[in-house]
């Protein structure tokens, strides 16, 4: 292709790494998002159980919300470890270079998140 006849391997570094941030940011985003909705959801549901006099128990969708709390902040810190590792300008650094941080930060977070929702999902 055009970039890699450049040979510029700086250059495609530098659009993972802004593809990871973009990435980063929405993660966070999203994360954001969903509180307010949980928020508005619980207030909401506060008031129609006010006005009924009754106590209801909360629906099961709504441990939903839960799960998708700690599945968001599992990729949050996935992410954020995969945009410090595409940071650093050689590959020969202590982030690309430890198996621990690779096997902890990547694929056990990655494994966690599946885990979850396993069991949990609809």
């Amino acid at each position: 292709g055009g970039l890699q006849s450049n040979g510029s391997p700086i250059l495609g570094s530098r659009i993972v790494l802004s593809g990871l941030a973009v990435s980063l940011t929405v993660f966070v985003f999203f994360l954001i998002v969903t509180i307010f909705l949980h928020h508005k959801i619980l207030n909401t549901m506060k008031s129609e159980n006010a006005n009924k006099q009754e106590q209801q128990q909360q629906p099961l969708w709504m441990r939903l919300f839960w799960i998708l709390y700690a599945n968001m902040i599992l990729l949050i810190i996935r992410s954020a470890y995969r945009v410090a590792e595409f940071a650093q300008p050689d590959f020969h650094n202590p982030i690309t270079l430890s198996e621990g941080l690779f096997y902890g930060c990547d694929i056990f977070l990655m494994m966690a998140i599946f885990a979850l929702w396993v069991p949990f999902h609809p």
